[in-house]
């Protein structure tokens, strides 16, 4: 019981992982949604558009990256190396 205090970074890192994964999903909806297929939009303001949300991507796929970069690795219960 004397490590549960390191466990709540992980969990943060997990979390920040996990919602950085689920919004990555919803993103080629987001781009046919608000960029692709909207009639009558300036051209102007559909790069401003996709711009947002490549700036979007790239933000939460760094995240991602991140939080997975600084997990420390899994160990196996039976003690055999990896």
């Amino acid at each position: 019981m004397r490590n549960r205090w390191p466990l709540l970074p992980a969990l943060i890192l997990v979390g920040l992982s996990g919602g950085a994964v689920a919004v990555q999903n919803v993103f080629p909806k987001w781009l046919f949604s608000y960029v692709l297929a909207v009639d009558n939009l300036a051209v102007a303001e559909r790069w401003r558009r996709l711009a947002w949300l490549a700036a979007g991507y790239l933000m939460l796929t760094s995240i991602n990256a991140s939080a997975s970069a600084t997990a420390p690795p899994c160990s196996s219960r039976t003690g055999s190396p990896r």
